[in-house]
């Protein structure tokens, strides 16, 4: 069976071949691993940026006695301080209304014109209380400020846009619609006959300096970087404090995501040992790769570092000291004191800020350095580990080619041996036959 025994000598000549498939398998693994290692290092990056953003430590929160009366925002200009807020009075929008009406679809058997803010409404002969207030509205868009029309029973109101002391200006015009409608006083005067709200400006006092405002809400030119909403008139105090709570939430992102990257490198490059602890039950795929191993140890070293009086604060120069800190041996982060975290927040805003943000020895800002090394595009440790496993594995797939080639040209040389062979047994059995013919 010639073609049984040259795929059998061909078999064992494809060995180097299938090795070689195996390697690339491994390598592809290799690969699929310090992708996932990656994507845990952009994560802990993400986390690092935002605890050591500057942004992050420049939040500010504001509470207020009572939000019925008055809240507000801040934002990073804004400072720690109190105030006492007083509001005699809210800022309102001017109303208007007409007499009231028989009916809002009935004819109105009036016709004419008059004028709000500048653009004219007219009314026509069979126009009802509803076309009036669908003319306002249409003629709206024109004006400045804007006003809007509705009805309410059997009134026409209308109303200005805007808030403050300004009030709409409305003119008659032909056969005195406006008035005829109950708009305006009777007589000429000009003079609102059925005025609803009067236009009026927000008046208050903060910490007893008056403030007075055309709007109610999205203040901002009162106190430097807050944002004040008056809602009712009242007394309420307002305190503008540093947002610690987003600064401790910062904290334990940054944890988490240590611990996850961190525990991921573990299992990628541990030996794990039968419970006997006489035989080896599993390797990581990273195994021996120094590359993981240093990630893990620098990482760590960079976490429980511990600066001199001379660098930072003696009192605050290293996580330990509020309140963050390993777990024994395990390269893992826990904040082992809520409480402790908090207090320097509360008491020692400044030297904790230098602990993680110090331009020279921030214990999060040398950390972010880091991780910016391990992610940096094409010359980072994480980039070249893997382009040197994509080299590996053209290496390996470029070597498999070559071998098949080889394995081509074996086989055909093969079958040629053999057919040459089977031509030199026939010919010698046809010679023997021939022989045994004569002689027998």
């Amino acid at each position: 069976d010639t073609e049984a025994i040259v795929n059998s000598m061909l078999e064992i000549e494809r060995q180097p071949i299938i090795r070689l498939e195996q390697d690339i398998v491994e390598e592809e693994e290799k690969y699929s691993a310090w992708s996932e290692l990656d994507s845990k290092v952009s994560d802990l990056h993400s986390k690092v940026e935002k605890l050591s953003s500057f942004l992050t430590w420049r939040q500010f929160d504001v509470s207020s006695t009572d939000e019925d009366v008055v809240s507000g925002s801040a934002n990073n200009e804004a400072v720690t301080a109190s105030y006492s807020i007083n509001v005699t009075s809210l800022a309102t929008k001017h109303m208007v209304g007409s007499a009231s009406q028989s009916s809002t679809t009935s004819d109105l058997t009036l016709s004419g014109d008059f004028t709000i803010n500048g653009e004219t409404i007219s009314v026509s002969s069979g126009d009802t209380l509803e076309d009036v207030r669908d003319a306002i509205n249409a003629a709206a868009e024109s004006m400045s400020p804007k006003v809007s029309a509705s009805i309410i029973n059997t009134t026409l109101v209308i109303e200005n846009d805007d808030f403050g002391n300004t009030e709409m200006t409305i003119t008659d015009g032909t056969n005195s619609l406006a008035e005829a409608l109950g708009i305006l006083e009777a007589g000429g005067g000009g003079g609102f006959d059925n005025e609803l709200v009067a236009a009026s400006e927000l008046n208050a006092t903060v910490n007893g300096v008056d403030v007075v405002s055309q709007s109610n809400t999205g203040i901002s030119s009162v106190l430097t970087g807050v944002t004040l909403n008056f809602k009712s008139e009242g007394s309420s105090t307002l305190e503008v404090k540093r947002d610690t709570e987003t600064i401790k939430t910062a904290f334990q992102e940054f944890v988490d995501a240590y611990n996850s990257a961190m525990e991921l490198a573990e299992e990628q490059t541990e030996v794990s040992l039968s419970g006997s602890g006489d035989r080896i039950d599993d390797i990581g795929i990273l195994q021996g790769d120094s590359s993981v191993t240093n990630i893990r140890f620098r990482s760590r070293n960079l976490i429980t570092s511990n600066f001199s009086d001379s660098e930072l604060n003696g009192d605050f120069n290293t996580l330990q000291s509020i309140g963050i800190w390993t777990e024994g041996r395990d390269n893992r982060l826990t904040i082992f004191s809520e409480n402790k975290l908090a207090d320097a927040l509360a008491n020692n805003f400044e030297e904790v800020e230098d602990l993680v943000r110090d331009f020279d020895n921030g214990i999060i800002r040398k950390f972010r350095a880091y991780t910016d090394e391990l992610q940096t595009p094409v010359v980072g440790t994480i980039a070249r580990r893997q382009t040197s496993i994509r080299n590996l594995i053209a290496d390996k797939d470029a070597r498999i080619r070559s071998l098949e080639l080889q394995l081509l040209d074996r086989e055909a040389d093969l079958y040629q041996r053999f057919a040459n062979m089977e031509a030199s047994v026939s010919s010698i059995q046809s010679q023997g036959n021939f022989v045994s013919s004569r002689v027998g």
